[in-house]
């Protein structure tokens, strides 16, 4: 993206390639959040075009990195997962994006740490 105002179309296209089709093979599919902290999806055309397809824009504070602390820790769980899984398997990269499904199943599928005050997993939160 070059320009904020190429948004909208770069937003079609990742719709009409990535998330319809997925839609289509999993009609089960939740929530979709998108998260800027430039406020890239907050533009009316924009903002309704995403609510129609079920996807919901939410604006972080921009600047600030200690809120990427705890998703940069589930990507590094996951990542050491699926590495742990490829290599103790002896499979090879192109088995990757089937390996990594694995733990993302198992942790959307895990309640927190705090089950009082979070009793749900998020699979049973968002669906």
């Amino acid at each position: 993206m070059k320009k904020k105002r190429d948004i909208y179309a770069l937003t079609v296209f990742w719709i009409d390639t990535y998330i319809t089709p997925c839609r289509k093979t999993n009609p089960e599919l939740g929530k979709i959040f998108v998260h800027s902290d430039d406020g890239e999806f907050n533009g009316e055309k924009t903002q309704a075009f995403i609510l129609n397809h079920g996807i919901y824009s939410m604006l972080v504070c921009p600047y600030t990195p200690q809120h990427n602390g705890i998703i940069e820790r589930v990507w590094q769980t996951l990542m050491s997962a699926t590495a742990a899984l490829l290599l103790s398997e002896r499979l090879v990269e192109e088995y990757w994006q089937e390996a990594y499904g694995c733990p993302v199943h198992v942790y959307n599928r895990m309640t927190c740490a705090h089950p009082t005050n979070h009793p749900k997993s998020p699979f049973e939160a968002f669906m």
